[in-house]
């Protein structure tokens, strides 16, 4: 096994139907991927053959929300010393034609912070100098920093001092930023 996450990912199911067709195509130009496609198939093919009778009756997702309704639980409290953003929460902020921020965690104190940053297609974030150590973990789509090219589920690490070339998207992104004021 050569450890290629996509083959796992693809029998899963779990790749975005762009990315899921990406892979169809490179495995028809690639044995090896090919293989570990197979390779991941028959592995995982017992986990499939029960999945219709562990399927449970239309509707109990509804009812079972309906019942923690009907018992006043709106929310699930934060768990004691976490901090929780729901997808849906927090503003976007434009900060450059084509690129928006939203704010997930800032830590004054310490001065960590982590964002994400939604890059439109053909957007820039033009070059710039790392105070500190920037981790970039890709969500979606495409980024490009000059010559290097990364795409969703990759990370990248600029180190303190390093002078980052301009951020760029051909199809558009959106990726994940921690690092320090």
């Amino acid at each position: 096994m050569s450890g290629d996450v996509r083959a796992a990912e693809y029998v899963l199911g779990l790749l975005e139907e762009t990315a899921r067709a990406e892979v169809a195509r490179a495995a028809d130009a690639d044995a090896t991927l090919k293989a570990e496609i197979a390779w991941w198939a028959r592995r995982l093919a017992p986990l499939d053959a029960g999945a219709d009778a562990a399927k449970p009756p239309t509707g109990t997702f509804d009812r079972i929300m309906a019942r923690i309704e009907a018992a006043g639980v709106k929310e699930v409290p934060a768990l004691p010393g976490t901090v929780t953003l729901r997808a849906g929460e927090g503003p976007w902020e434009r900060i450059a034609q084509g690129v928006e921020k939203r704010t997930l965690w800032d830590d004054p104190a310490t001065g960590r912070h982590a964002f994400l940053v939604r890059l439109a297609p053909g957007g820039v974030v033009p070059v710039h100098a790392h105070a500190a150590d920037e981790e970039c973990f890709v969500i979606e789509g495409d980024v490009a920093f000059g010559p290097l090219k990364l795409k969703a589920g990759d990370f990248h690490l600029a180190k303190r001092g390093m002078t980052h070339p301009a951020a760029t998207s051909s199809g558009g992104a959106v990726f994940l930023i921690s690092t320090q004021h």
